[in-house]
Formats: structure tokens, C-alpha cells, sequence
């Protein structure tokens, strides 16, 4: 064989922190486009979140779309000469053909690979996209390589989700351009991913006659890195709880709840008025009794806005039962309630 050609492999790195904001609309304007331009093709990314939820919720999906174009690709035919000696091997270049591949790597800050156990947190998913080229150009749509063209897979606490296709399932020709359609991923609040972003193409030959076969990276690799943060959920607090209560009645249950269904802390401000114990409320004095409602949050929550209620305590029972006498004729019926009534056709005495 001949002398070998050094490989080389040059790496240029591009680095952003992309935020999504809580404010309204901020999906619908979001959008991060990441471009490789190689000497043999060009390679867009675009994500973009989609928001299902509406209002300032950032729960939503992550969209991924790719679109290869410019592809010009340049067989090297010293790379099958020098290596293998496959000078006057007739189906050597008929055996050639050229690969784009587009890498694309998503990994929750929070992810730990610890095989299938409760070890495991956070999320990784990739994208793995192969585009096999004749030597005019056009994508090899009825490719033969056994593992399909793309492959995509998602590793999470619960599952690992594995997915393969056909590249014509995913992308079409458009003019000398190749364009997928959007890959889709759901994203939950609080999350933040490192997103990487990789593409590089490579010849590959087989020399029949000599039974020998090999591959080749072509020109340079690019990669890119970034950071996505998805917001968290805003949450508040709701209670029913009266204005006023009367000293007599000495002990009433209050009630109290967040929307993220996460547990509220209910704290007194007035202890001398009154004592909280979780849903139930001690009245000791006149006075006004001061209930402060909190919720810190979590990993998906922001704080809750503190909630304060005023309960005004008074000496007597707000509930305190009434009797009255009511008759119709010769007939007399007592009635006790808070606020007591007569029966239809009955009168007060």
C-alpha cells in the first residue's frame, strides 16, 4: 500500500446562551438559527419553541428543522489511489460515495447516566442524520445502509425512546437544497439544556479487487454549543377564609390552595389574636387576626405572591341562633335559625 494520508480534523466552535423569556409572546418571536458552511456543503439548523399553553406559561415543544444545501460534493480519487492502490479498478469510483452527517445533541444540566436505575435525573436527546450522496449530487433517498439514514432517541428517569427512519420519511428535495420537516420535542419549566450542534462530511470507497474498503473525513468539522433555559411556571395563591369571626366559637377551619398544587405555608402575624395550625385557626383575643399565605416554589415553580388575610375577631357569635314563634290559625310553630322565617302561609306571632 501506499504512504497514508494524514487525517485531520479542524474543529471550529461557536458559543451563545439562549434564554426563553416569561414575558408574553416570547415563543411566538423565538427563533436560533445555527449555520455551518463547509468546503463541500452548508448545513442550517433552526430551533424554535412552540408555546401550547398560552398566557406566560413556558410549557411547550422544542422544534428542530434542518436544511443541507450548497452540496458540492469533490471525490478525491488519491485517496482511493494512495491508500489502497485502486489505480485502474473499474468500480472503484462506481463504489465511492460521499456523506453528510449533522449531529445534534441535547442534554438537560441536570441529566446523570446511570443506566436504567433511580440514579438517573434530567433528559438527553439527539439527532443523529446521515445523507449519502452519489457522485452528481443527489441524495441517495433509497439508500442500503442497514441502520437507516436517521435515528433519534430521547433517555429520561422513566425510558429510554428510540426511534429510526428512512431519510425520504423526513426530508425533501427541494431545487439543490435538502430540507426536513421539524423534529419535536417536549420541554417542561425550569429546564435548561446544552444543545450541540455538529456536522462534518466524509468519502467512503470500496475497491472491490482487493477486497478493501475505508472512509475519509472531508474538509472540516463544525460544531456549535449553546444554552436553552425554559422559564418557570408562575403560580398564586387562593383561600376562603372570612372577614370576621366571633370569639365564642374559639377554633374554625380555614381553607387554602396554589395553583401549582404545591403545599402553601400558612403563618400568623397577630399570635396574640390568634394561632395557625395548618387549616385550623385558634381565636384567643378581640382583634384583628393576620394570616400570611406563602409558597416558595421549586424546580418548575416561581414563588408564589405572598397572600395576606384579615380576620376581624368580635365578642359575639356572627352565627348566633334566633327563635321566633310563628302561627296560622289555631296552629303555632317555633322556628330557630341564624335568621329564621316563617313556613309558607305562616305568620309571625
Amino acid at each position: 500500500m501506499g504512504n497514508n494520508k494524514k487525517r485531520i480534523i479542524e474543529i471550529g466552535i461557536l458559543i451563545g446562551i439562549l434564554v426563553f423569556s416569561s414575558q408574553a409572546n416570547a415563543y411566538a418571536n423565538f427563533e436560533k438559527i445555527i449555520k455551518a458552511n463547509h468546503n463541500n456543503f452548508s448545513v442550517e439548523a433552526t430551533f424554535n419553541q412552540q408555546n401550547t399553553t398560552g398566557g406566560t406559561l413556558s410549557e411547550g415543544y422544542l422544534d428542530i428543522s434542518l436544511k443541507f444545501s450548497d452540496i458540492r460534493p469533490r471525490f478525491d480519487p488519491y485517496i482511493v489511489n494512495e491508500e489502497y492502490e485502486c489505480v485502474g479498478e473499474p468500480s472503484a469510483q462506481w463504489d465511492t460515495y460521499y456523506r453528510l452527517s449533522q449531529n445534534i445533541e441535547i442534554v438537560s444540566t441536570d441529566y446523570i447516566n446511570d443506566g436504567y436505575g433511580p440514579s438517573r435525573s434530567g433528559r438527553l436527546i439527539r439527532i443523529l442524520t446521515s445523507v449519502n450522496l452519489a457522485q452528481n449530487g443527489v441524495p441517495l433517498f433509497d439508500s442500503s445502509n442497514p441502520n437507516y439514514e436517521i435515528s433519534f432517541d430521547e433517555w429520561n428517569p422513566q425510558q429510554v425512546i428510540e426511534k429510526t427512519a428512512n431519510l425520504n420519511e423526513y426530508f425533501s428535495l427541494q431545487g439543490q437544497q435538502l430540507v426536513s420537516k421539524p423534529f419535536t420535542f417536549p420541554v417542561y419549566a425550569g429546564e435548561e439544556f446544552i444543545v450541540t450542534h455538529s456536522s462534518y462530511a466524509a468519502q467512503y470507497f470500496n475497491c472491490p479487487r482487493i477486497n478493501a474498503s475505508g472512509g475519509y473525513k472531508m474538509g472540516k468539522d463544525i460544531e456549535s454549543t449553546f444554552t436553552v433555559r425554559i422559564d418557570k411556571k408562575v403560580q398564586s395563591i387562593t383561600a376562603q377564609i372570612p372577614s370576621q369571626l366571633a370569639l365564642a366559637d374559639k377554633i374554625e377551619r380555614i381553607i387554602y390552595s396554589s395553583s401549582s398544587k404545591l403545599p402553601v405555608t400558612a403563618i400568623e402575624k397577630s399570635p396574640k389574636v390568634c394561632i395557625v395550625d395548618r387549616d385550623i385557626l385558634y381565636l384567643k383575643s378581640k382583634g384583628d387576626c393576620i394570616i400570611e399565605l406563602s409558597q416558595i416554589g421549586d424546580r418548575y415553580f416561581l414563588p408564589a405572591e405572598t397572600l395576606v388575610k384579615k380576620i376581624k375577631v368580635v365578642a359575639e357569635s356572627s352565627s348566633k341562633l334566633i327563635s321566633i314563634t310563628c302561627i296560622k290559625g289555631k296552629l303555632t310553630k317555633k322556628v330557630t335559625a341564624v335568621k329564621p322565617v316563617c313556613p309558607k302561609g305562616y305568620k309571625t306571632k
